[in-house]
């Protein structure tokens, strides 16, 4: 196609834009608010919430509470033994008066009273475990049936049912996101070395091991963006091997699956706007855009493109170019190329959401994706 085509194309969307508004499509502000949901700053310095004081699933309530049950049970047997040591050293010291010690060598009635008490403490805290032991393990009928892939060092997440699977997003672990009160079941595996899936708030962890796949199940209970760590030793970037879940509405969620699956289709838009200013052009955008409403015109493809723009963007502002191994100049130049994109973030969003109200503008071809889906 001719560079005449695509600047017609681009005065043809600017009186569009003029004529149509802003309808079907989400604010510039609605698109930054659901980037700041579903891309959230896994390093922004918050602590990881412990199954301990902020459980946020039944089984870590549960575990908590049982936790609890425990510390109260074996406090005596904590605050006891010190009390009675302290009671001995100051009662039985040398006091210079020459009593002699003791020199008895066992006592049977205390000795079977201090293996009967354990014993009997043991299975005080032992039977109720059996419960919650077996609900941990018991399948339940699942709302998210999802896989979950260690590698070295990054975690791949694949649901099932709705046909979808990621990982990383220039470099930053995207995270697993799942609906409130709805029963997920994660089958651990891992592609290489053994490594552990662990988000302390659900009270959840488990081995990810190469050829065998470990199941968990969990009810999350309330909404929010949680932190977890591979917990197993795995390599030189265990350390950095970090988890993160986000737990939104159903409403929400849907709305997380239309994106996902309209995500491929949006890279090559986001391709065409991402180069440095000398090799920008806006008729590859055009062109980009109008490939990507050729296979589908609705307000949910709509939005799912100006979504994934402003959230790749988004990730390349949390992961700035890596300079450890450049020389000064070469790590000044790289920084100046990163900062150079960012100052042309608002321009090039702008330029492509007056593409894709135009392309809405020519008419809805296909039903919205998420409607498509209920049907």
């Amino acid at each position: 196609m001719s560079r005449a085509f695509f600047c017609g194309l681009a005065l043809i969307v600017t009186c569009l834009v003029a004529g149509h508004g802003a309808e079907g499509v989400a604010a510039a502000d609605d698109v930054d608010a659901m980037v700041a949901l579903y891309n959230q700053n896994l390093l922004d310095g918050k602590v990881m919430e412990s199954t301990f004081t902020a459980p946020a699933s039944d089984i870590a309530t549960k575990v908590n509470e049982y936790n609890w049950f425990t510390t109260i049970v074996f406090l005596p047997f904590l605050i006891l033994p010190q009390i009675l040591l302290i009671y001995a050293m100051l009662k039985f010291r040398d006091r210079g008066d020459g009593r002699k010690p003791a020199t008895f060598m066992h006592h049977t009635k205390l000795e079977n009273a201090w293996t009967a008490i354990p014993i009997l403490t043991l299975f005080i805290v032992g039977i109720p475990a059996w419960p919650l032991l077996y609900e941990m393990e018991t399948p339940r009928t699942a709302d998210h049936k999802i896989t979950v892939r260690g590698r070295s060092f990054a975690w791949d997440y694949e649901y099932k049912d709705e046909r979808i699977s990621f990982g990383e997003d220039f470099g930053r672990q995207m995270p697993m996101v799942i609906a409130v009160d709805k029963v997920v079941s994660l089958a651990i595996t891992s592609n290489d070395v053994n490594h552990a899936w662990w988000v302390p708030a659900f009270g959840v962890k488990k081995d990810a091991i190469n050829g065998r796949y470990n199941h968990c199940w969990f009810t999350p209970t309330r909404t929010g963006f949680f932190k977890g760590q591979c917990a197993e030793l795995c390599g030189t970037g265990h350390g950095i091997m970090v988890i993160s879940a986000l737990v939104v509405t159903e409403p929400e969620y849907q709305r997380w699956v239309m994106l996902q699956t309209n995500r491929d289709d949006t890279l090559k838009v986001f391709n065409a706007l991402k180069v440095e200013a000398a090799q920008f052009k806006p008729e590859a955008v055009a062109e980009a855009v109008k490939a990507y409403f050729d296979k589908g015109r609705s307000a949910d493809r709509a939005l799912a493109l100006r979504f994934w723009i402003a959230s790749n963007f988004k990730s390349l502002e949390y992961n700035p170019p890596k300079v450890f191994d450049m020389t000064p100049e070469q790590a000044r130049i790289e920084r100046e190329r990163h900062a150079a994109l960012m100052d042309a973030v608002p321009a090039r969003r702008t330029q492509a959401d007056e593409l894709i109200r135009g392309a809405l503008a020519l008419g809805d071809t296909v039903q919205p994706v998420i409607a498509a889906q209920e049907k």
